[in-house]
């Protein structure tokens, strides 16, 4: 009896520990994805219009993997931390 409720505070423990790396993951790809919509200003500001275009479509589909298969994923495993939610 002691020995199952102990096993069952270091399995709460590691999932906790578990949740906040998760988390942490999850914030990091956000923070990732802010950044690189961020870079879109300064490219439009100093590029051609071509240029900025071609610029735009390929980090919409960085921003769109990263979404889709990193986020994604993650946040069906913890629904918690999707950040629409």
């Amino acid at each position: 009896m002691l020995v199952s409720r102990l096993l069952r505070g270091v399995v709460d423990v590691v999932r906790v520990a578990i949740e906040h790396d998760v988390t942490v993951c999850v914030q990091e790809l956000l923070s990732a994805s802010g950044t690189l919509n961020e870079t879109l200003r300064l490219v439009q500001a100093d590029a051609s219009e071509t240029v900025f275009q071609d610029y735009r479509k390929r980090t919409a589909e960085v921003l769109a993997a990263i979404y889709l298969d990193l986020v994604k994923p993650i946040i069906k495993d913890y629904p918690d931390l999707d950040p629409g939610h």
